[in-house]
């Protein structure tokens, strides 16, 4: 090829090769000898070299080549192959001219398969025609590059053109069938709405009320086809719906009736729409609630008192204090004890039955030793056992773990079943309590109590309902066993208070079991820390302390090094604008590797949206305005958790 050579591809492109071989003076002279070749007819032209196949890849991620020109061996224990498998695996396209002694042309002719399209030979130091077969090689290169892209294009146009007459083919057709659904979409939703008791309000996302539906007309005392705003709206119910957290449940009173409002977003292919406002009444709700308290009220003054006066009275005349007691009136006072213990237990049930449905059972959650629990109740039925001729037993192994729960409750579920046992088992029978544990693969795991008898048993058909409140298996068993029929239904929420579960079943031999499974770590109450004002920390406190295990720091010094000794769950922290405090303690709790994954929420007065927005960027993980209701507070705090509570 002579100097005068006209070359087939535009010369304003340059063009790049890399050299791959780790001789120095081999590598230098290929380069030498292609450089002087493009540079005699005026080509800008970039040489770059790599002395191992590793060097090679790396230049690969920075550069593209129209040629690569590759030793056999390009390195100790390389060779070619290897380069052109990783190439091929990288999906480079250029091609490959390889170079090397005489002897290692066969190999290089099987190497062919791979890509590679040329072989030349070495002379000395030199590569012969070495520049001819780099031009020749560009040359096809860029000859498929544009041959491929161009097919590809017609392909695509191809394709293009095909999809756009199937589009316009079956167009008309889709457009009257959409028109259709929609319409019967409409309708179908505007009967459903018509008919819902709820009351239902759709505000756009403009601020403009939509729709709203007759039970909301009725709700707000709207006459006839009155027009009804969205600051009507926020007159009468006192609060904002466009800031109602969306899920969250908002008490409102209008008219003397009690709603509850939620609030759902409204969106169209990522489009936000607007806001659905459902309002429940919940006035019946709420006045049986008051009913119910106010029995509470009563049974625990009403009844308790009188009762509490009444064997005071009875153990008084029976130590005496009246006189010398007889026989006959002892007996009656006997009896008379028994009722007051009999009725205060049922008034205690219906309390306890009380406060667990309405979830103002407090846990108080200790580390107990489950056989110590176990020892106390096998000794307080110790007696009454042996008086009715009652085998009682009881096993314990050894390494049972301690367990996080409250003791007083674990104590009165055992209670409850042992008494249960006692109950029902006839004399001549047994009861056993067995305590026994599983292990857990991540550490934890639970321990077991179980209580078996020997007793008239609970068919399969009843193994549910015997925790239902207040239930008896049937009439002749009632009259001939006298309870409650609450005893089991508080011992079963009291053990999914603690995370745990308390089932039936038939024993081994006749009777029933009672299996108590609780949680090591069941009643563990998760880690909140709370970095708020003095003035909001007392409420704060109150509202979560009720399901959480609030943590503060001692001074406003010590908050991060609180956080980092005590890993909570989640942050609370208040926020002022243009006070930099607590954004210097997000910045360090973010930026330390032990707490950075620790979800953070803001809160405070009259935050503007872009602070809103500042504070989520940065990291915050929710922000909330105050004031907020109770219920709105947990609910967030809840969702912060997720699946860790």
């Amino acid at each position: 090829m002579d100097g005068t050579k006209k070359f087939q591809y535009p010369t304003s492109e340059g063009a790049r090769a890399l050299v791959v071989e780790a001789d120095d003076e081999t590598a230098e002279s290929v380069v030498r000898q292609v450089a002087e070749y493009f540079q005699v007819r005026n080509i800008e032209f970039h040489c770059d070299r790599a002395g191992s196949i590793q060097d090679a890849l790396l230049q690969l991620k920075y550069y593209d080549y129209d040629v690569a020109i590759v030793s056999m061996r390009p390195a100790k224990d390389e060779s070619a192959s290897d380069f052109l498998d990783l190439v091929r695996k990288r999906k480079y396209e250029f091609p490959v001219i390889l170079f090397g002694d005489e002897g290692e042309r066969p190999d290089a002719l099987r190497l062919s398969e791979k890509g590679a399209i040329g072989y030349l030979f070495k002379h000395g130091k030199d590569v012969r025609v070495l520049p001819e077969a780099v031009d020749n090689g560009i040359l096809i290169f860029r000859t498929i590059c544009k041959q491929s892209a161009l097919h590809h294009d017609l392909v695509e146009k191809n394709q293009e053109l095909k999809a756009v007459n199937e589009l316009l083919a079956r167009q008309s057709v889709r457009l009257i069938k959409i028109r259709k659904e929609q319409e019967s979409q409409r309708r179908t939703i505007e009967s459903l709405l018509h008919s819902m008791s709820e009351a239902v309000v759709f505000v756009n996302s403009r601020g403009n009320i939509e729709m709203i539906n007759p039970a909301a007309r009725r709700a707000f005392r709207i006459a006839g086809g009155a027009k009804f705003e969205l600051e009507d709206l926020r007159a009468m119910t006192g609060v904002d719906p466009m800031e109602i957290t969306p899920g969250v449940e908002t008490p409102l009173l209008l008219f003397s009736r009690n709603y509850r409002m939620t609030s759902s977003e409204v969106e169209y292919e990522g489009e936000r729409m607007g806001r659905m406002l459902v309002m429940r009444d919940v006035t019946r709700e709420t006045e049986m609630e008051k009913v119910k308290a106010e029995f509470q009220s009563m049974v625990s003054h009403e009844l308790r008192t009188p009762l509490t006066a009444i064997r005071g009275a009875a153990e008084n005349f029976l130590r005496g204090t009246l006189g010398v007691v007889t026989e006959q009136q002892r007996s009656f006072l006997e009896m008379i004890l028994r009722n007051v213990e009999r009725q205060t237990a049922l008034v205690n049930g219906i309390l306890d039955l009380a406060k667990l449905e309405a979830k103002m059972m407090t846990l108080r959650p200790i580390l107990v030793e489950p056989a110590y629990v176990a020892r106390l109740t096998f000794e307080t039925f110790q007696s009454a056992c042996k008086e009715k001729g009652i085998k009682l037993s009881m096993e314990v192994p050894a390494g049972i773990p301690n367990v996080y729960a409250d003791e007083a409750m674990l104590t009165q579920i055992l209670d409850n079943l042992l008494s249960n046992a006692v109950k029902f088992t006839p004399k001549g029978g047994w009861i056993t309590i067995i305590v026994g544990k599983t292990a857990a693969e991540r550490g934890g795991g639970t321990v077991t109590f179980t209580v078996s008898d020997a007793g008239i048993g609970v068919p399969e058909t009843l193994r549910e309902r015997v925790f239902e409140s207040y239930f008896q298996a049937d009439s002749g068993v009632q009259r001939l066993y006298k309870g409650t029929g609450l005893g089991l239904s508080i011992s079963r929420k009291m053990a999914e208070l603690h995370n745990g579960t308390l089932t039936c079943q038939a024993a081994p031999s006749g009777g029933s079991q009672f299996v108590l499974t609780i949680p090591v770590n069941g009643a563990r109450r998760k880690k909140v820390f709370l970095a708020t004002d003095a003035e909001n920390t007392a409420m704060d406190e109150g509202i979560l302390g009720r399901e959480f295990n609030v943590l503060k720091a001692d001074s406003d010094g010590l908050v991060v090094e609180t956080i980092l000794s005590s890993q909570p769950l989640l942050i609370v922290m208040d926020y002022h604008a243009g006070a930099d405090d607590a954004m210097k303690i997000f910045s360090m709790i973010k930026q330390s590797r032990q707490t950075a994954r620790i979800p953070v929420i803001f809160m405070g007065k009259d935050l503007t949206e872009k602070e809103k927005t500042l504070l989520l960027k940065m990291g915050a993980y929710d922000v909330m305005a105050r004031p907020c209701t109770a219920g709105e507070f947990l609910a967030r705090v809840k969702t912060a958790l997720g699946d860790k509570l």
